[in-house]
């Protein structure tokens, strides 16, 4: 999650597909026969979740530009085009530092670029399992409550902050579960005590 011991930020577009004809239990999505947006690429990728996505920790997403996607087809799904709205703002975590140790009786965290929408704070253990996942509006500041962490080991835990559009797909041949998403991604590292 980290270069170096700088945090990490990363803007995303990102697609997960499947065939109408999916498992009625967890979606599995497909590997399309290729995905564009706007410009770039997406490439599959075991790491998001086997998503189709395209990732920069360079600016590269225009603020509120809409981004069209372009779903070739395979025998897994049919060619698709769809579009999602990227965030209108940057939103970046800007408390607590990276690196700083906080209370498991309650920590605050703290961003910029906040506005219009929701944000998803993750509460990610070392060993990668996730422990707490908030939903919360996009105001700029959330209180992890002694509630919210009580399930929570002490030790380093990412905080990672996620400001996303997300769109279903409602095209002919696709499971309803799949989804196009627009993303701006911000991680701390702290150590929980």
């Amino acid at each position: 999650m980290f270069v170096g011991q700088e945090l990490f930020r990363m803007d995303m577009i990102l697609t997960r597909v499947d065939s109408a004809f999916a498992p009625c239990d967890t979606i599995k999505p497909q590997q399309a026969g290729g995905v564009a947006c706007n410009l770039y690429t997406l490439d599959w990728s075991t790491q998001f979740k086997r998503y189709e996505y395209y990732g920069s920790m360079m600016p590269f997403i225009q603020l509120g530009e809409t981004y069209t996607f372009n779903v070739m087809a395979n025998t897994a799904v049919p060619a698709m085009t769809d579009s999602v709205d990227f965030p209108n703002s940057e939103t970046y975590i800007t408390s607590p530092s990276n690196g700083a140790s906080v209370s498991k009786n309650g920590f605050g965290v703290g961003w910029a670029g906040f506005g219009s929408g929701d944000v998803r704070l993750v509460l990610v253990s070392d060993v990668g399992d996730t422990s707490v996942v908030i939903e919360t509006a996009n105001d700029g500041n959330y209180w992890f409550s002694q509630t919210d962490l009580a399930g929570v080991y002490p030790g380093e835990h990412g905080v990672v902050l996620f400001h996303e559009n997300t769109k279903y797909v409602d095209a002919a041949g696709y499971d309803p579960r799949s989804v196009i998403k627009a993303r701006v991604m911000s991680t701390v590292l702290v150590t929980i005590q």
